[in-house]
């Protein structure tokens, strides 16, 4: 468990990359989880992204900001 990654807004991300859990709930991919947030944790989500990579070139930052459109 020491391997796993916290992420906000309380996500984890496994250490293999592959998939995530978010509220006990295994995702396979990043946009699977993405389509399940509310769009208030999608906003919140997409700004930590974009400042915490320092721009929108994350693929977390991508997935998150075409689902808001």
């Amino acid at each position: 468990m020491s391997d796993n990654i916290l992420r906000f807004p309380g996500f984890l991300v496994p250490a293999d990359r592959n998939g995530c859990w978010k509220d006990c709930k295994f995702y396979r991919r990043f946009a699977d989880m993405v389509r399940d947030l509310p769009e208030r944790d999608r906003q919140r989500t997409y700004r930590w992204h974009v400042k915490r990579d320092g721009g929108r070139a994350s693929y977390r930052a991508m997935v998150l900001e075409r689902q808001q459109a």
